[in-house]
């Protein structure tokens, strides 16, 4: 098997893949955004993903202080000295057109074997699509809530309405008592105090 892998690395002049090739491939292809630091906190690494998003070249914040980033990474350094390491902080970043843009960083330190800081890993994940599902989800709660709102409106017009029409039938009831032994009366009309409720009364001895 040895013999038949080096013959085809000879043959087809395959090259063989380290673990720093395969590390920077992963690093420049990723979606997140990967910043990293020095114990200093100046730059010495920057991933494809954040330098598109910010408009920046690799050339102008290498070697640079984390300054010179448009994100706010001063305020993690205090925790991440305390605890190690960070997860899902939300903050934002300043896009290259100027808006912002809602991520979730995680970040930690790196040692070495002393246990002295010597650097600082941030990646950041893009978080505006559940944000944007978030505020629909609270707008739909919100049309929710308004619509069960007018339906309980609804709902107690027309119990009132049923109860008017109660009252108003026993009003007739008790003015049919009280006419039983009267005459004739034609076109006798009781208006219901609710709208469009109308009865009109015959009666004949």
């Amino acid at each position: 098997m040895v013999v038949v892998v080096g013959h085809a690395i000879g043959r087809y002049k395959f090259m063989a893949v380290t673990s720093a090739a395969v590390i920077g491939r992963i690093i420049e292809t990723i979606s997140d955004y990967l910043v990293v630091l020095d114990r200093d906190k100046n730059i010495v690494l920057v991933n494809k993903s954040i330098l598109n998003i910010i408009g920046k070249e690799r050339g102008e914040l290498v070697g640079k202080s984390s300054s010179a980033l448009p994100i706010k990474l001063e305020e993690l350094y205090k925790e991440l000295e305390g605890s190690g390491s960070i997860k899902n902080y939300e903050m934002e970043i300043i896009k290259k057109e100027g808006t912002t843009l809602p991520v979730s960083v995680s970040a930690s330190l790196m040692r070495d074997t002393s246990g002295e800081i010597i650097g600082f890993v941030f990646i950041f994940r893009d978080i505006s699509s559940v944000k944007k599902m978030i505020e629909n989800i609270k707008k739909d709660e919100e049309n929710l809530k308004e619509a069960n709102e007018q339906l309980t409106q609804m709902n107690k017009t027309m119990v009132g309405r049923e109860l008017k029409m109660v009252e108003l039938k026993k009003e007739i009831e008790e003015l049919k008592k009280k006419l039983a032994g009267g005459k004739y009366f034609s076109g006798f009309i009781f208006n219901d105090p609710g709208p469009g409720i109308m009865a009109k009364i015959y009666l004949i001895k």
